[in-house]
């Protein structure tokens, strides 16, 4: 990504915002870690994830969010195995 296509889309993203598209969730650090590290016991030896990938499956579960948008391979297939709906 270009530095333009960068500028271009974080605009969009703040655009989304204000039209209600995408909303910020206040995420409870604590508990956001507490469920990271429950995912990395039962899924990060088998998947190989990293601690980025897990604080964002686990901030997607307390978030309560309906579908996990990655295209990243491990964070997809953590996302799966903690029962997410993953797309693409």
């Amino acid at each position: 990504m270009t530095h333009d296509e960068g500028k271009i889309a974080l605009r969009q993203i703040e655009e989304d915002l204000s039209d209600g598209i995408l909303v910020h969730i206040p995420l409870p650090w604590t508990d956001a870690l507490r469920k990271a590290e429950q995912l990395s016991e039962s899924h990060a030896e088998r998947i190989r994830s990293r601690a980025a990938d897990t604080l964002h499956v686990a901030a997607a579960l307390l978030g309560k969010i309906r579908t996990f948008l990655s295209f990243d391979e491990r964070r997809c297939s953590l996302a799966k195995a903690a029962r997410l709906a993953v797309k693409p």
